[in-house]
């Protein structure tokens, strides 16, 4: 039996470990099967009775539902009228009246309400029976509830609408399949091939996984779930030893089509079932990264859309499922088609989560019930995880197969007049490419972004050159047309943006230089470049060579952030923190009395008000 506590919340903190991104590229690292949920919950905090709170006694209570169960539940609990912020101690004893001895949070902080909630686990080896919780805060308050294990194990039964599936590391021989027509799911996870270079997969090899073996269990009476596990969450948010995304939403969106394209030809070459969504397993990962996982999963399932195959994406409650609520009702994005939350929650509703919200996916989820748990039957033993599964998910229609097109990422800034937008396309099986339809736009050096204007190209193009001057933006997007008249979605938009001269900006306390193009230069405190109506919220500016200078850089009055130093020659395009757009004059302050040679400012382009 282990006591946990019921919310998830931050990333802990991981072991230090080699990036796979640094390592042989030929080479994907061991993983684990699935990272436990249990590192993502919050530790117990360690708290005394605040200075000023004053005890309380009456109305403390502890309980807990359901009252009884069996070893596959988990038991939900709470806490009330304890001294607000105030430490709790905990003490559990046995059925046989012993204290109990196993690791479980001894402490628990009560909360502005004076609540905490608790929950409740049996593990193997633990007796069954009558349990006792017993809470006491610094109140001397004494308050205990009880629960009780029974003898029985063995999954919970599916609700109406809903059957049982299980997946486990490695696809099961078909003698287990054959001997687990005995149990009572009738659906199977499994680990399709992940591109070279992107496979977090705890078994790589998957000796069982062949079409042959499909086709078998297939004809068992079996459904096949294919799951695909390739890079995760960016580093910044994800401490483990996977291969990890970009932080950059762009590339991210790149990578998630690129992964459904490997994912649609591994669900092809295995003859799975295109009624089934593929789903993208995301594991547990921090707060800081939900742009590049939506764009991540807008590009997954864009990208499964096009093959003709549904998408699905897995993961927790407050990552994946979270990330992508966020964005539900946005006609620009690409919501997955289906939902498989990991709760470990040991009952099998598909309803009631934090997210994604209910209303959403209706008939299209599936809930992780159970982790790493060892059934038995016919004599046959596995260690899997467990889920209960909408029908609708496992009976769905596939898209139409769709021609797509990828757009080359566009530098951000350019420091040349000539800029090139590169792309290539696909089309179905059935048809071939017929035409592209290329839309571009410009940012003026105050930035504003005007209409989008679109020409037609024809299917043997795949680049277009503009010539952009000083502080203009030029943005890119491109759509494809196949010979059956299908029209992919248009591409993310790419934009470069050449900076804004420096003779541009009012200088108060500057001097002009001229070298190879021309400076604006000073080594006084306090002295401002300013720039009238710009319109932005993303801004860097240029330097050339080593300063230990910053500048301060406001817009509208309202701060956007400061540059760093630099410590080399050359040219420095110097980022500052993206912020919501706003009009206003742009100040550029020098905070040090030394040396600074500014070349420009860059101001991307925003959609016009």
């Amino acid at each position: 039996m282990a006591l946990v506590v019921s919310t998830l919340a931050a990333l802990g903190t991981a072991p230090a470990t080699a990036d796979p991104a640094t390592a042989d590229p030929s080479v994907d690292p061991p993983q684990p099967w699935h990272l436990p949920l249990s590192r993502y919950a919050d530790a117990p905090v360690h708290a005394s009775l605040p200075t000023g709170a004053s005890a309380r006694r009456d109305g403390t209570a502890v309980g807990v539902s359901p009252a009884s169960g069996n070893q596959e539940t988990r038991f939900l609990g709470t806490g009330t009228g304890f001294t607000a912020g105030s430490t709790v101690h905990i003490a559990v004893t046995r059925p046989d009246g012993q204290p109990y001895t196993g690791s479980y949070p001894q402490t628990k902080t009560a909360g502005s309400d004076g609540s905490f909630t608790w929950s409740w686990i049996w593990a193997a080896g633990d007796p069954l029976g009558t349990y006792t919780y017993t809470a006491t805060d610094v109140s001397g308050a004494v308050v205990q509830t009880t629960f009780t294990i029974v003898s029985g194990t063995g999954p919970p039964p599916a609700p109406a609408g809903s059957e049982l599936m299980f997946d486990a590391a490695s696809a099961p021989s078909l003698a287990t399949m054959k001997a687990w027509l005995a149990s009572p799911y009738r659906t199977v996870g499994v680990y399709v091939p992940v591109a070279p270079g992107t496979d977090d997969r705890h078994d790589k090899v998957q000796s069982n996984l062949t079409a042959a073996w499909v086709a078998e269990v297939t004809a068992m009476g079996w459904r096949v779930l294919p799951i695909y596990l390739g890079v995760q969450a960016p580093a910044a948010c994800q401490g483990h030893n996977f291969w990890h995304l970009s932080d950059n939403p762009a590339t991210a969106r790149e990578q998630g089509a690129a992964a459904a394209a490997y994912a649609a030809g591994s669900v092809s070459a295995l003859g799975i079932s295109a009624s089934i969504p593929v789903f993208y397993d995301m594991e547990p990962y921090g707060s800081g990264c939900s742009a590049p996982l939506q764009a991540f999963f807008d590009g997954w399932t864009t990208g499964l859309h096009a093959a003709g195959l549904r998408a699905g994406a897995y993961g927790t409650q407050i990552t994946v499922m979270k990330d992508l609520a966020a964005r539900l009702g946005d006609p620009a994005y690409h919501e997955p088609d289906a939902v498989w939350v990991a709760t470990d929650s040991r009952t099998t509703a598909t309803t009631g989560f934090s997210a994604p919200p209910d209303g959403s996916f209706v008939g299209q989820r599936a809930n992780q019930f159970r982790l790493g748990v060892t059934r038995t039957y016919a004599g046959v033993s596995v260690n899997i995880d467990e889920s209960v599964v909408n029908t609708g998910l496992l009976t769905g229609t596939p898209p139409t197969p769709q021609p797509t097109v990828t757009t080359s990422a566009l530098p951000a800034v350019t420091a040349t007049r000539r800029v090139t937008a590169r792309w290539s396309g696909t089309a179905p099986p059935d048809a071939t490419l017929a035409s592209y339809d290329v839309r571009t736009r410009l940012g003026t050096p105050r930035g504003r972004l005007g209409a989008w204007r679109v020409k037609s190209l024809p299917a043997t193009s795949n680049s277009l050159a503009a010539a952009v001057a000083p502080g203009r933006t030029w943005c890119v997007g491109v759509r494809a047309h196949d010979s059956a008249g299908r029209v992919s979605a248009w591409s993310a938009p790419t934009c470069s943006t050449r900076a804004v001269d420096d003779r541009t900006l009012t200088a108060h306390g500057w001097t002009r230089q001229r070298a190879a193009g021309t400076l604006t230069t000073s080594k006084r405190r306090g002295v401002a470049l300013r720039l009238k109506r710009v319109h932005t919220g993303h801004v860097a500016v240029v330097v050339r060579g080593a300063t230990r200078n910053r500048l301060r850089v406001t817009l509208g009055g309202k701060l956007l952030g400061t540059t760093s130093v630099t410590r080399r020659s050359g040219r420095h395009v110097l980022w500052l923190p993206v912020h919501a757009v706003r009009t206003g004059t742009l100040v550029l302050t020098a905070t040090r009395a030394s040396a600074i040679r500014v070349d420009g400012v860059v101001v991307v382009g925003a959609a016009a008000r």
